[in-house]
Order: structure tokens, then C-alpha cells, then sequence
């Protein structure tokens, strides 16, 4: 085998170890075995970005999933001239989730608000998985869906409480 072939390996190798290593430390694969953390990692991209850098623009393709080692993120929508941040992501954490879902466009943007580590799980790399190891990829699934349902909780008590004060509002005047 040439040296250029096997640094090449080695390259990849130490890459695939960092991985594992920062897969290890998400909270969110903690009840995942050895094997399953192996053949994620073998799928997922370690990315660096600057703080203000941006990760992707609204109205991009959802490509890809983000799991945050370290850092935080800012996700922003555009509302009419204005651009809003309406979450903030941190470190433990993901965001980009829709793109293992559906294949539509991103609904808003996500930038990094300070020197920020993640995990890249992109949409084409999943689907292998999903063909490879079913039972992982159904795992990942029940993370983005227990997510979507956390949200939507919040979301539907933030709802209550404002149409509860609106009304309260209401028969004041």
C-alpha cells in the first residue's frame, strides 16, 4: 500500500476516533451501544465554526442534521425587513432536525454566536444508515421526534397562556 493511501487512512481513522469520542459525550446517544456509536460516527463530519459564521441560510435545502459538542447557535427567521433570532441552540444540544423528515426547504437560518464545534449528520449519509442499521437510524428518528414533541408542549402552553391573557384583556376593556 502507498504512504499516500495510507495517511489518506489514517486521516479518516483519526477522524472516525474524534467522533466516536464526541459522540460518546452527547447526552442524547448516551443509551446507545458501542457498534451503534462505531457506524454513526463513520457517517458523521466534525465541523468548526467562527463566531457569526453562518451554518446554513433560510430558504436552503435541508441537508443536514447538527449536533452541538460545543458552542451555541442562533436560529433566525425573516419577518417582513427584520430578521428575529428565535431560538437559541446550545452545546448538548441539535437543531436542523427537519432534514432527516422532509425535504423541504429551511425555515429559517442558523448561525454560530460564538466559536462553535458540531456533528454533521448529512441527509444522504442517513438514508445509508437507515438501509444499513435500521434499528440506529429508527433510534435517531425517536431523538428528532421526542424533540418535536417537547416543543410542540411548549409551544401549546405559550399559546394557552396568551389566549388566556387576551381574553383576561378583553373583558377588562
Amino acid at each position: 500500500m502507498n504512504s499516500w493511501f495510507k495517511n489518506i487512512l489514517q486521516v479518516l481513522n483519526h477522524q472516525d476516533e474524534k467522533t466516536v469520542y464526541n459522540l460518546r459525550r452527547f447526552p442524547s446517544f448516551e443509551s446507545f451501544s458501542e457498534s451503534e456509536i462505531q457506524a454513526l460516527a463513520k457517517r458523521c463530519y466534525i465541523r468548526h465554526f467562527a463566531a457569526q459564521e453562518e451554518i446554513y441560510a433560510e430558504a436552503s435545502p435541508s441537508a443536514a442534521i447538527y449536533f452541538i459538542i460545543y458552542g451555541s447557535i442562533g436560529l433566525f427567521k425573516k419577518r417582513r425587513k427584520v430578521t428575529d433570532r428565535v431560538q437559541a441552540v446550545a452545546a448538548g444540544k441539535f437543531f436542523g432536525e427537519s432534514a432527516l423528515i422532509d425535504d423541504l426547504v429551511r425555515k429559517h437560518s442558523a448561525k454560530a454566536l460564538e466559536k462553535t464545534q458540531v456533528i454533521v449528520l448529512f441527509k444522504s449519509d442517513f438514508i445509508d444508515l437507515e438501509q444499513s442499521h435500521p434499528r440506529l437510524a429508527l433510534k435517531i428518528l425517536k431523538l428528532v421526534v421526542a424533540k418535536v414533541n417537547r416543543e410542540l408542549q411548549v409551544f401549546q402552553t405559550e399559546f394557552h397562556e396568551l389566549s388566556q391573557k387576551i381574553a383576561r384583556d378583553h373583558l377588562m376593556e
